[in-house]
């Protein structure tokens, strides 16, 4: 025998689902809460939204389901289970509690049975729609590199304007310069601006100290996969922290900091400063970059040098 459980919008039928009649009570917190379980856990892998009901306005996308294999895996009911609200999310749901909205009106399932790429992708898509700067999300969805972006990215990462390794090394040999590669791949979101494009690729790098001192002129190549985004003449490399970022909020650098002393896990990083490359002094921004006679794959490590 099943049961059947009323909300203010529908009715679900849950098969094989006993309980003692002296559960049977949604005043009960136990049931409800065994409740929400059974029916978000019959949904497979699912994308959902936190949306404020005054506004009909989504300020959360999140999934959950079976596992994604470390990745983030809250179910919806999660997101209300503190008791003193932390962070723009906790806040933005404690403000509606207070006007009166229950979890029932601020949880929305977006697509659901989903298999676990499908589910990931959908997450990505729709953070990507709505932006991330209108969300409390803290992170972008998974493989942001294969994310909203303008057409004039889309030229420049999948175009055919090619330069191999080898000619790399024969330009930086010429002009006696070092050419450093710096993938963003983790800090990379579609649509960044020239500002935090810059950031994101300037720091945190464990360089070399004799490179850190410039021993030789630096060139910063900022890429994604294959694709050289944009260049920087470096000017000077700094201890990581020592200067204001779009990347690093002001939390996050007093974490990072103690004081005015650095932390010791960090103390052989550093941050880059530097200026936009002319074109006369690197004439492959925009190219993809070839090696071996394949496109330019990347290990674990963040960074290559060419020199």
């Amino acid at each position: 025998m099943g049961i059947t459980f009323h909300t203010s919008k529908t009715v679900i039928y849950l098969e094989n689902f006993h309980l003692t009649s002296t559960l049977l009570t949604l005043a009960n917190p136990l049931l409800t809460f065994l409740l929400e379980i059974k029916v978000l856990d019959s949904l497979g892998n699912y994308v959902y939204a936190l949306v404020d009901p005054e506004l009909d306005k989504i300020f959360y996308v999140g999934k959950a389901g079976k596992g994604f294999k470390g990745k983030l895996n809250v179910r919806p009911t999660k997101h209300f289970d503190f008791k003193e609200p932390k962070g723009d999310k906790e806040y933005y749901i404690a403000g509606l509690i207070e006007k009166g909205y229950v979890k029932d009106e601020i949880i929305h399932v977006i697509r659901h049975n989903l298999a676990d790429e499908a589910v990931l992708n959908v997450e990505a898509a729709v953070i990507d729609a709505i932006g991330i700067e209108n969300l409390t999300n803290a992170k972008l969805g998974d493989k942001v590199e294969h994310g909203r972006m303008p057409w004039s990215e889309v030229n420049m990462r999948f175009g055919s304007k090619l330069v191999d390794w080898k000619k790399l090394q024969e330009f930086a040999d010429q002009r006696g310069v070092r050419l450093t590669l710096i993938h963003i791949k983790k800090s990379y979101r579609p649509n960044m601006s020239a500002v935090e494009l810059y950031d994101a690729t300037r720091g945190y790098w464990k360089i070399a100290r004799h490179k850190a001192s410039l021993d030789k002129p630096t060139f910063a190549l900022c890429c994604l996969g294959d694709t050289i985004l944009e260049v920087y003449r470096i000017e000077a490399w700094l201890p990581a922290g020592s200067t204001v970022s779009t990347v690093y909020t002001t939390d996050a650098l007093e974490r990072i900091k103690k004081g005015d002393e650095i932390k010791e896990e960090v103390k052989a990083k550093f941050e880059f400063v530097g200026q936009l490359a002319k074109d006369d002094e690197f004439k492959f921004r925009g190219y993809r970059i070839t090696k071996d006679q394949g496109n330019l794959t990347w290990s674990e490590s963040s960074f290559m040098h060419i020199e």
